[in-house]
């Protein structure tokens, strides 16, 4: 198992402004197939890692075996996502943010006590907003990987005509990916796979999910 951080992630060294392209993830896959004399390899993700690895099999289908993909990020629409990392004014309201996200956190706290905004998605957002320097990751995160929005049509397309098959693990009380674009997505694949869990958004903390998660990975 070979695993990857992605950029401004774990111990990766990136200088901001990096934007990573499909052509960077065919070139990695090569150099894996050329590294360990493999044909093909399967491809594992979470969230937005997942959206990574749906990138990785556009750029390079002829690579890739199967994959596993927990709570995949990329299967919707993402008009926040798109504004935000791909028009001048929205990168420019993020980048204020970044400074001055005291003032927001304020609204979100006010908004949270009046029940407006739900106490776990307001943990959730907080978890990235609470610092500036947390902020500023998010903002470097979010624009590295702004590139990297799957074609959705092209990976049911080619993993239907290569066989390819993808299993998808979804939790039915995920309130970060909506489940309608999940099935949305695998409803339309002849060689799409979801497993459903009674579980939030963090699926791989679990056992049940963990087991499903490697046992699709290695048994393929």
């Amino acid at each position: 198992v070979l695993s990857f951080d992605l950029p401004f992630s774990g111990q990766s060294e990136c200088v901001p402004g990096f934007r990573m392209k499909r052509a960077d993830l065919g070139f990695l896959l090569q150099a894996v197939s050329n590294e360990f004399h493999v044909k093909k390899v399967g491809l594992a993700g979470f969230s937005i890692g997942a959206r990574v690895c749906l990138c990785a099999f556009e750029a390079a289908p002829d690579k890739v075996s199967h994959m596993v993909l927990a709570a995949p990020d990329g299967l919707g629409k993402e008009w926040l996502y798109r504004f935000v990392t791909g028009t001048a004014a929205g990168t420019l309201l993020f980048k204020r943010f970044i400074g001055k996200g005291e003032r927001y956190i304020r609204l979100l706290q006010f908004m949270n006590a009046l029940s407006i905004m739900p106490h776990h998605k307001f943990r959730f957002v907080m978890q990235y907003i609470r610092t500036s320097e947390a902020r500023e990751r998010l903002f470097n995160i979010w624009m590295s990987l702004s590139e990297l929005m799957p074609v959705l049509e092209k990976i049911r397309r080619e993993s239907s005509n290569r066989q390819v098959p993808v299993h998808i693990l979804a939790g039915n009380a995920d309130n970060v990916i909506p489940l309608r674009t999940i099935r949305s997505f695998a409803k339309r694949g002849s060689q799409v796979f979801l497993h459903l869990f009674e579980r939030g958004h963090n699926l791989l903390q679990f056992d049940e999910v963990k087991g499903t998660f490697c046992s699709r990975l290695v048994n393929m």
